[in-house]
């Protein structure tokens, strides 16, 4: 046996081993199980711990490791959901203490683009000003104290750059410590630009939308004043952004009629940007609004998804380090959403609606901050799922619905499959970029 990934930190430092008694145990249902070619990998969705065994006979001469480790659990009247949810609520309210270190901050909600999909169609293009950039980050001088993260949004973002620069600049006059992601359409990230970020953004990663070859492309975007280029000078700034050892993540939306369009693509940017552990390429379903998928779209989603993971693009997807805490901003007491306006919000989907306070004052809605956290039940299936650890359904979420879908569940074990075994090569080759 070889522990490929301990356990996260906070398990190894609050989670004692667990005591072996004299009575039956099971394997925990939050366990799941990898084959590889010369073994057995478990991996322990609650802790997030890796093991490796070369046998089933390994896996059974160690059974005290496992039971230690909480791979195995007491057969009888142990509810593993409740255990979850109390372990949960022990690391929420550990990590609460630590303050806000999170920012989602929206430059403008104007566009370049008009995207047929964009759920942002008919709010008002407010930009944000420099008096609202400075207050702030007055407001995060107040707020946060450690290293943060801030991701800008738009809109596109890159309309109001300006802004980036003054936030950026006071902040590090502040002796503030941040560091910067964004989410843009990258037509307006130029070399100029992507200089800047490096230098006083602290750009660490970027993501782009892509949906499809140039003529979809260009159709799908929709570019205001467009000169027919858009598409080429994209993949210009991606190139850029490479060479520059920016993280990029590349989203390829999917509808119901463009996954040829799409195959298509991959082989365009495969031919142009090769593999890099700079990049990362997945599909996403654009949502389905009439209700569930159907099973021609989920084939056609797998297949898409069985060529990028071929061709190395999904190989950079992480393992969960255990149990999550939240499910996103929208349930963190660590991120807050600030619009153009100097609203607060806890989802960047809503801008207009169900705010929770202001970057002029210090007291927060807790009322409706509480509303964004509500949880739909558990389910029958939970109790049984490998992936309840690492799942929390918002009853705000529009992407959420009350029950799991076999499409869902399918979908992230496949990503955690593929997840265990792609961090077991890496551990084997002895890489060490591996986290």
């Amino acid at each position: 046996m070889e522990i490929v990934r301990p356990e996260h930190n906070w398990f190894h430092n609050h989670l004692v081993k667990q005591p072996i008694q004299n009575f039956p145990y099971r394997p925990s249902n939050f366990i799941v199980r990898r084959d590889v070619d010369n073994g057995i990998l478990l991996y322990n969705s609650v802790t997030g711990c890796l093991l490796f065994f070369e046998s089933e006979d390994e896996i059974n001469s160690n059974l005290s490791v496992l039971i230690e480790y909480w791979f195995y659990l007491p057969s009888n009247s142990f509810n593993e959901c409740d255990w979850v949810d109390f372990l949960r609520n022990k690391r929420i309210n550990y990590v609460s203490k630590q303050g806000i270190n999170s920012y989602v901050i929206m430059t403008t909600l104007d566009c370049n683009a008009r995207c047929f999909y964009c759920y942002e169609k008919g709010v008002p293009h407010i930009t944000m000003n420099s008096k609202i950039a400075t207050s702030i980050c007055d407001f995060i001088k107040r707020h946060s104290t450690d290293t943060i993260k801030l991701t800008w949004f738009g809109g596109e973002p890159l309309i109001n750059s300006s802004v980036i620069d003054l936030i950026c600049q006071r902040l590090t006059e502040y002796g503030g410590s941040f560091f910067s992601t964004i989410i843009t359409n990258g037509l307006l990230l130029t070399s100029e630009t992507i200089g800047i970020a490096i230098k006083k953004w602290n750009l660490k990663r970027v993501q782009i939308t892509l949906d499809g070859t140039e003529k979809i492309y260009l159709r799908t975007k929709s570019y205001i004043d467009s000169n027919g280029n858009e598409f080429q000078i994209v993949l210009d700034n991606i190139d850029c952004l490479l060479r520059s050892e920016i993280a990029v993540t590349i989203r390829l939306n999917q509808d119901k009629h463009n996954t040829d369009d799409l195959l298509t693509l991959v082989d365009i940017l495969h031919s142009r940007f090769g593999y890099s552990r700079h990049l990362k390429i997945y599909n996403h379903l654009l949502f389905n609004f009439d209700g569930e998928y159907t099973q021609e779209q989920i084939d056609d989603f797998y297949k898409l998804g069985n060529k990028l993971n071929a061709l190395g693009y999904e190989s950079n997807h992480n393992l969960p380090y255990g149990m999550i805490i939240h499910q996103c901003m929208a349930d963190s007491d660590q991120s807050l959403v600030i619009t153009p306006s100097g609203q607060i919000g806890k989802c960047e989907h809503f801008t207009d609606d169900k705010m929770v306070g202001s970057i002029f004052s210090d007291e927060l809605d807790l009322s409706t901050i509480n509303m964004w956290k509500e949880k739909y039940d558990t389910t029958e299936e939970c109790y049984s799922c490998p992936l309840y650890p690492t799942c929390i359904r918002l009853k705000k979420c529009p992407n959420q619905k009350i029950r799991c879908t076999d499409f869902y569940r399918k979908n992230r074990l496949d990503s955690i499959n593929m997840a265990m075994e792609n961090y077991y090569k890496k551990w084997k080759s002895k890489d060490k970029s591996i986290t």
